[in-house]
């Protein structure tokens, strides 16, 4: 979803007129030679309607992406951390463990031998 930054960052038409000179229109292009030369354009077809959904969310934002598309990012849930913070969370903690521990081991060994 870089895009959407971009639209913030060169507003929504600039995006527009790349996304229709730099992919809409080249993909037309070939389309319409494929077809001329009696060849498979599903693909292109297929690319064509994704192009289109993007140009739709261009413009109206993620409440154009089609129901299923929809529903996953709705699903999606944000991770609060990333991998490299989790696992130095989870080192910091590791750490603060053990560091309890022997602590509690030396209390305890220098009660005992106090007695």
């Amino acid at each position: 979803m870089a895009f959407f930054k971009e639209r913030e960052q060169h507003g929504e038409q600039d995006i527009k007129s790349k996304l229709s000179k730099e992919c809409i229109e080249p993909v037309g292009k070939m389309q319409f030679a494929i077809d001329q030369r009696g060849g498979n354009t599903s693909d292109l077809q297929e690319a064509t309607d994704f192009l289109n959904i993007i140009d739709k969310v261009i413009v109206n934002g993620v409440v154009a992406l089609p129901e299923k598309a929809l529903q996953q990012v709705q699903e999606a849930k944000p991770q609060p951390l990333g991998v490299k913070e989790q696992l130095k969370a989870a080192k910091q903690e590791q750490t603060t463990q053990e560091s309890e521990q022997v602590a509690e081991e030396r209390t305890g060994l220098g009660m005992g031998s106090g007695s």
